[in-house]
C-alpha cells in the first residue's frame, strides 16, 4: 500500500512539473531560460516569469550574491631568488549568468585558473622587499589582472587579497624506486 502511494505521489509531482507555466526568481538569484535545451533568455530581475510548459522551456538558477573563496597556497621564487608561499582570498560574483551557467562547471575552478597564474606572474617579478611593502597597491594590481582573466567566464572579481605571505624553505624529496 505504501509503495502505491509513493508511486502516485511521484506521478502527481511529475505531472505538476510538466504543467508548470512559470518560475520564480529570488532577489539573490539570476537565471537562464532554456528552450528545447538551448539558452533562450536571461532572467536577471526578481519575481515571477512566465515559461512555456511541457518541458519546452526549463529554467536554471544560480546564486548571484557576493561570495568569497580561499584559494590554496602556492609557492614560487621571487625575483631575488627567495622562495615564498602565498595564500589568497578572492571576493567574486556572477556578472553574466548565461556565460557562467553554459561555460563554467565550477566557480572555484574559474577562480583557481584565473588567479594562480596572475598571482605567480605578478609576485615572481618582484623582490621580497617589494612584496612585503606592496600592501594595497599590490592587491589592486593582482585584482586587475585576475578580473581581466575571469571576466570571459561571466565572473566578476571584486578583490583579491593576499591573506598569508611567508618565506618558505625549499625541500627536495627523493623517493627510492621500488625494485
Amino acid at each position: 500500500m505504501t509503495e502505491i502511494l509513493a508511486r502516485l505521489l511521484d506521478f502527481v509531482t511529475t505531472l505538476a512539473e510538466f504543467f508548470q507555466f512559470g518560475t520564480k526568481v529570488y532577489v539573490y538569484e539570476k537565471a537562464v531560460v532554456y528552450r528545447m535545451g538551448r539558452p533562450h533568455r536571461d532572467l536577471e530581475t526578481p519575481g515571477f516569469h512566465w515559461t512555456i510548459p511541457f518541458w519546452i522551456e526549463t529554467v536554471q538558477t544560480a546564486n548571484a550574491v557576493m561570495a568569497t573563496a580561499d584559494l590554496p597556497s602556492q609557492s614560487f621564487t621571487t625575483k631575488d631568488g627567495k622562495p615564498i608561499t602565498v595564500s589568497t582570498v578572492v571576493a567574486w560574483r556572477i556578472r553574466h549568468i548565461r556565460r557562467f551557467l553554459c561555460e563554467v562547471e565550477d566557480a572555484e575552478s574559474v577562480l583557481h585558473d584565473a588567479s594562480r597564474g596572475a598571482i605567480r606572474n605578478t609576485l615572481a617579478a618582484l623582490t621580497w622587499q617589494q612584496i612585503a611593502e606592496g600592501g594595497v597597491a599590490l592587491d589592486e594590481t593582482i585584482t586587475a589582472e585576475v578580473r581581466r582573466r575571469a571576466f570571459r567566464w561571466g565572473v566578476e572579481v571584486e578583490s583579491v587579497c593576499l591573506s598569508d605571505l611567508c618565506s618558505a624553505r625549499p625541500y627536495r624529496v627523493f623517493l627510492a624506486s621500488d625494485e
